[in-house]
């Protein structure tokens, strides 16, 4: 075993468990932009990468080299629950056959879920505690330390009309980030409960957490949010998932998505904070123009995760230039109130405020949301842009 896979299954938090027998290593710095400073992968096949061919195993980034390893010896499951020594004194560990299903497609096979009061599982009654999902199994735990795993948290209050804690877990030497992280959240949250109208719908207090070796760049839902370590938790990353508080249970999912990459689009562009690599409106159109119009290019209906983000953003561009902040705001606000909107449902709405232009809600989305051709593709096509894009 190398130094470098000891120091990872020792020193990480999040440790997937030993990476062991070394094939390769090779330097590529651009990949810290994506994975930064550390990241632990699972297993690849073999492939052309940064100018070297790879063989296939377990690819590990420590910035900036990547190295692949041929065996990775995983920790048992109640290794992964205590998660490094974060959490200590179990409780109890439990399952529930009639919910399992249910469980392994939300949460997967790993879930730090995170502080629950006294509840019910199961049909039984349980005590508080935080609870960590190593499927097929929960584990809860009597005490949480943060300090023993290197990390820190804070707590802050927004003054909502019903003030809201805020809590952040993060990384010691990450505390710049973890203040401007909790700052943006401020703002964020008190522009858009302002501008919709509608009360902070998350847990109180709401907990935000930084995730070493996160595959995605951030999760949420109502009851916490989870981010990518910097550089990768970005503000657009931090505002797109803050709009998932409110529509986490929205269907369908270009609906869903796209509204929320749209709208934290235009609370970034509010405060003037700044888009990082790769997460820039420029790269996910053209990520999207590389597709358009073959035979790649699906409607958003049904294939949203087949497609690149950049086809709903840019649906939702669309929209906006055409019927302006007040049909976006109808759309969020009504899926509020309707966790499945129908096309139907948001035809009426378009119906509202395209009503002046010579195209039905029909051939606004065909090709967008619907199968057949592209009536318009932009905005401009119909005259004078009535709303830019900011």
């Amino acid at each position: 075993m190398s130094l470098l896979s000891s120091a990872l299954a020792e020193s990480q938090t999040f440790s997937k468990g030993t990476y062991q027998e070394p094939l390769l290593s090779f330097d590529c710095p651009q990949d810290q932009q994506e994975y930064g400073l550390s990241y632990q992968g699972d297993y690849e096949a073999a492939t052309h990468y940064c100018g070297q061919d790879a063989p296939a195993g377990y690819w590990v980034y420590q910035a900036p080299r990547w190295t692949i390893y041929r065996r990775l010896k995983r920790r048992s499951a109640l290794e992964q629950a205590r998660m490094g020594g974060k959490y200590k004194n179990l409780v109890l560990k439990t399952s529930c056959p009639a919910e399992l299903a249910s469980e392994k497609q939300s949460l997967g096979s790993f879930s730090d879920y995170g502080w629950e009061g006294v509840s019910e599982y199961c049909g039984k009654k349980q005590p508080s505690g935080y609870w960590v999902w190593v499927a097929p199994n929960w584990f809860l735990w009597r005490e949480k330390d943060l300090k023993a795993i290197g990390f820190a948290e804070q707590e802050i209050t927004i003054p909502l009309k019903q003030p809201l804690k805020v809590q952040i877990e993060y990384q010691q030497d990450n505390k710049v980030w973890a203040d401007t992280t909790v700052f943006n959240f401020k703002l964020g949250v008190l522009a858009l409960e302002a501008w919709s109208q509608i009360p902070f719908p998350g847990r109180r207090p709401y907990l935000i957490e930084e995730r070493p070796h996160f595959e995605l760049l951030g999760s949420a839902g109502r009851h916490k949010m989870t981010l990518a370590s910097p550089p990768r938790g970005t503000p657009w990353t931090l505002f797109h998932e803050m709009i998932h508080i409110w529509n986490v249970n929205v269907t369908p999912s270009w609906f869903n998505e796209g509204q929320a990459n749209f709208i934290s689009y235009l609370l970034v562009k509010d405060f003037h904070l700044p888009f990082a690599e790769p997460e820039t409106w420029l790269a996910y159109q053209q990520a999207w123009e590389a597709i358009q119009d073959s035979d790649l290019d699906l409607p958003l209906q049904g294939n949203y995760s087949q497609l690149p983000q950049g086809k709903a953003m840019a649906f939702w561009r669309l929209m906006f230039e055409l019927g302006g902040p007040a049909l976006i705001k109808e759309s969020f606000r009504y899926s509020m109130q309707n966790d499945q909107v129908s096309l139907m449902d948001f035809q009426a709405i378009m119906d509202k405020h395209l009503g002046q232009y010579p195209f039905s809600s029909d051939q606004f989305l065909s090709g967008w949301v619907l199968p057949g051709p592209y009536y318009i593709k932009q905005a401009k096509e119909l005259g004078p842009v009535r709303y830019p894009l900011p």
